[in-house]
């Protein structure tokens, strides 16, 4: 546009100088003529010549706002007063706050750092850069680009939430066997109930009003402090990951497990996480907050990309697992795979809790999305064959997908698993803590 107006504006004082024959505007046409040429070479001076070092936090969690810092270096004896850059940006990362190109001018072989923010809007690996320099000339009519290269590596924890604690000691989500509840008796913080006084029991421990009531020596019993050892099984199978966005079933799954992780290993417990397909670093005690960080990174790296099943990792990971620890399937897959998954723990005594992410509600719910583009995979819920654990066979799944999610849940429930089901806009704390007093 403003070369146009260069042009048209040269040639109209042209046409009055050669009509009017007026020496003055001759001079000035050439003048308004050589704008144009001068501003290129001006502009494709300032061009180049430009080096670049970024610098940011390297995790980040969604909705938090992170600072980057770039510092320019002019490698020219130019000053180089009207560069603007950017950074090439990945989906979901956002500029925060003005999202205009940066204007830098340089001195002479001189450099500046500037500043801008990013708002991660979903957990992920995302690469930041490279940085985009566009070089104008003093009247703006010019623009040269030029990439510098190399990229930044920011990697977006999931979000976590805080839950109830859900876990009984000693993990069973159906509360401890007779057997473990016997060793857990002893010295602890806990009170556990009153019981007749044995020999050897030490004295400090005689409820005297109780063994006035009952006629007999009576003494107090607490439980230990038993630590829970979770293990969790994200299942990322190829095309399981339903919804838009931020709001899929893969995304609430990796809140939910990073959730979980937090609130075990914050209370001293050791968690494990496995992904069936994925290989997952972790520490020899699973304990700690490096523990919990390696969780993190796993869960952020997670894509729904893996033929591998919840039975495959199952399978792989019951000879490392002691009688009695915990397991959680969280999956929005219920198959046959899923189902021997949850057979093979309980039979090994190993308590399981399954928490399903209705893909239904998370699909209907992209659907009426306006403009969105949503995930349409293969139906997560199908029909399936029963393994039984006494013979039994119940009814396979009901293709009615209004259902489908309650018949999940009353299949969990008679594999002797507890099951939590997540549905769509549903608050998972509150979800959670129906499933503490079983009722979600």
């Amino acid at each position: 546009m403003k070369l146009t107006t260069l042009t048209v504006s040269t040639a109209f004082i042209l046409i009055v100088a050669t009509l009017l024959n007026i020496g003055e505007l001759y001079s000035m046409a050439g003048m308004l003529a050589a704008l144009p040429l001068v501003c290129y070479f001006v502009g494709r001076r300032q061009n180049g010549g430009v080096q670049a070092e970024r610098s940011l936090e390297t995790v980040g969690t969604p909705g938090r706002s992170l600072q980057v810092s770039l510092t320019l270096t002019n490698t020219d004896a130019w000053p180089k007063r009207n560069l603007l850059i950017q950074d090439h940006l990945p989906r979901w990362l956002l500029r925060d706050r003005d999202t205009r190109p940066i204007l830098a001018p340089l001195p002479a072989s001189g450099g500046k750092t500037v500043t801008y923010h990013l708002r991660p809007e979903k957990r992920g690996c995302y690469q930041v850069g490279p940085l985009e320099v566009v070089a104008t000339d003093p009247l703006g009519i010019f623009h040269f680009r030029h990439e510098i290269t190399g990229t930044s590596e920011l990697l977006v924890y999931p979000s976590t939430i805080d839950l109830p604690w859900i876990f009984p000691p000693g993990g069973s989500p159906y509360g401890a066997s007779s057997l473990h509840t016997a060793e857990m008796r002893g010295e602890g913080s806990e009170f556990y109930g009153i019981r007749e006084y044995q020999p050897g029991d030490p004295l400090r421990r005689v409820h005297w009003r109780s063994s006035a009531r009952m006629g007999r020596l009576a003494v107090v019993e607490y439980e230990h402090d038993v630590s829970v050892d979770l293990t969790l099984v994200l299942d990322a199978r190829r095309g399981s990951a339903v919804g838009f966005g931020s709001e899929t079933t893969l995304e609430t799954a990796a809140t939910v497990a990073a959730s979980l992780a937090r609130l075990a290993l914050e209370r001293g417990n050791r968690c494990r996480l496995a992904i069936p397909g994925v290989p997952v670093p972790r520490l020899a005690d699973s304990r700690g907050v490096d523990a919990l960080y390696r969780i993190f990174e796993a869960l952020a790296r997670v894509e729904a990309q893996q033929s591998e099943t919840a039975a495959d990792a199952v399978a792989a990971l019951l000879p490392e697992l002691e009688r009695h620890a915990t397991l959680t399937l969280i999956t929005a897959v219920w198959d046959d795979a899923s189902t021997q998954a949850v057979t093979a723990a309980v039979n090994a005594g190993i308590g399981v809790m399954v928490v399903y992410v209705d893909p239904e509600s998370f699909r209907e719910s992209a659907v009426h999305r306006p403009g969105s583009q949503a995930a349409h995979p293969t139906p997560a819920v199908e029909a399936v064959s029963w393994p039984g654990t006494n013979g039994g066979a119940p009814p396979s799944l009901p293709r009615d997908v209004g259902s489908a999610a309650e018949a999940v849940r009353a299949q969990i429930l008679a594999l002797r698993a507890r099951p939590v089901i997540l549905r769509h806009g549903s608050d998972l704390a509150d979800q959670f803590a129906l499933a503490a007093v079983g009722r979600a």
